[in-house]
């Protein structure tokens, strides 16, 4: 018996340490990680919405390459029931719009989904941050899963204002070259 539970506690950690490390959609050919914020998962998220006159939820990032070919949101179904819905991001510098991309989503979606960019990708200047806006159609099926501020290249914004004085961070993955 004491091997049996031994063996279910090592099958448990690994799959506890490799569950949220891994994404559920694979990174497009030839391009490399540039940012990412996927730390364990501590249970936290927040459901997506649409903003009335600023966007609801954002992330600030600081790219060191200067194109972004794909950005990765960590996602959740948080209201089954309600069927997909429409995800949109866009990639915002200053005040300026640099790209904007959108997908139908069938609910039960979990875990990283992939927004790649047209090639050849989009020019960011490496360095100067940018916020990786998301909304939906305001069906509020899907959650953003977040933590606290591990991510030193930029804050999670919530409703225009860096969620709970910076205390935050959404999770995501960006890649380029």
């Amino acid at each position: 018996m004491q091997r049996l539970a031994i063996g279910l506690l090592a099958v448990y950690v690994l799959a506890a340490g490799c569950d949220e490390q891994s994404p559920t959609s694979p990174e497009p050919a030839g391009v490399q990680i540039d940012q990412s914020n996927l730390p364990v998962w501590d249970g936290a998220w927040t459901v997506i919405g649409r903003g009335s006159t600023v966007v609801r939820l954002a992330q600030t990032v600081r790219p060191q390459k200067s194109r972004l070919t794909a950005v990765g949101i960590d996602l959740l179904t948080a209201n089954r029931g309600r069927g997909g819905d429409e995800i949109t991001v866009r990639i915002v510098e200053g005040d300026r719009v640099l790209a904007t991309s959108s997908q139908s989503v069938p609910e039960g979606h979990d875990g990283l989904l992939l927004f790649e960019f047209p090639s050849p990708g989009i020019d960011v200047t490496p360095g100067t941050e940018f916020q990786l806006q998301v909304e939906d159609t305001g069906k509020e099926v899907f959650g953003w899963r977040y933590g606290l501020n591990v991510y030193a290249g930029g804050l999670a914004y919530l409703n225009g204002v860096p969620w709970d004085n910076g205390a935050f961070d959404f999770r995501f993955r960006t890649s380029g070259y």
